[in-house]
């Protein structure tokens, strides 16, 4: 984000892809984005985990990865892990005019964490993906429909 950069009054989170930042230079960006209206910055770091940031809180969690080599496909990881973090704050009672308490920040990350590890064993997941047959996966009994 450069001097001149601001966010729009209606931005209440940002979610950033940062794999290839460290830690520490992608906490200084949750909290450049924050300080300039963002409500909620999430960061998702691939296999490092994911970091969030709310203005009074920054907590982060490890990927769930038991066996990266057994997961089949990435596609639509992102898009689950979003949706698991944004469902659990939601649960929490998420929205502009209610703070949350810090472990209702840290429960939708490990949220959105499982949500993207059960999406790394549906194989071809843009649009009709089959889950794999894996022992490693804990969905091999669900069936997706195209």
């Amino acid at each position: 984000m450069g001097d001149s950069a601001r966010v729009p009054p209606p931005c209440r989170s940002a979610v950033l892809t940062r794999s290839h930042l460290d830690e520490t230079t992608t906490r200084g960006l949750l909290a450049e984005a924050v300080r300039r209206g963002v409500g909620t910055a999430l960061a998702t770091r691939g296999l490092d985990g994911a970091i969030a940031h709310d203005g009074r809180t920054t907590t982060a969690t490890p990927a769930s990865a038991e066996d990266p080599d057994a997961m089949h496909d990435t596609m639509g990881c992102g898009d689950a892990f979003l949706a698991g973090f944004v469902v659990s704050l939601l649960r929490d009672g998420w929205s502009r005019r209610t703070a949350l308490p810090a472990r209702a920040l840290d429960r939708a990350l490990r949220q959105g964490a499982q949500a993207a590890y059960h999406q790394c064993f549906v194989e071809a997941a843009f649009g009709c993906g089959r889950p794999t047959p894996s022992a490693h996966s804990p969905r091999q009994s669900a069936t997706v429909s195209p």
